[in-house]
């Protein structure tokens, strides 16, 4: 991957440069959506992350009690 810049040195930047690569996607998605549309959506994968990690701490793995922590919380 390069992209170029347009840094008047001639400078491109390349994946090689970042130890990390931070896209989400190799081809950015094509399709349309209200902004507030994807703002519930960030918030609502925000809550479903929140529980997730709450059950995570509490519970083992997949235990019955972390299910069902789970089923409520969703």
């Amino acid at each position: 991957l390069e992209i170029d810049s347009n840094y008047e040195d001639g400078a491109v930047i390349t994946s090689l440069d970042f130890a990390h690569n931070l896209q989400f996607y190799e081809t950015p998605p094509t399709v349309n959506m209200i902004y507030r549309r994807a703002v519930d959506l960030a918030i609502q994968r925000h809550q479903v992350l929140l529980a997730v990690e709450m059950a995570g701490r509490r519970f083992p793995k997949f235990s019955e009690n972390c299910m069902k922590f789970l089923d409520g919380q969703l």
